[in-house]
């Protein structure tokens, strides 16, 4: 996700969806991109992050 950041590959209203095990958490914050949800469904987790445009564009 650092990458996908870095490059700028997320639209500025784009998602990120993330699945993974329900007992990993994700962390809330990943450069540019913040999380938006997380769910478990059973033994899978869903982790959903968008830009960031509250420190969008900050130096």
């Amino acid at each position: 996700m650092e990458t996908i950041d870095k490059e700028g590959l997320v639209h500025h209203d784009g998602l990120i969806v993330c699945e993974h095990a329900s007992d990993i958490t994700l962390p809330e914050k990943v450069g540019g991109l913040v999380q938006t949800r997380n769910e478990k469904y059973g033994i899978i987790g869903i982790t959903l992050y968008k830009v960031d445009t509250v420190n969008e564009g900050e130096v």
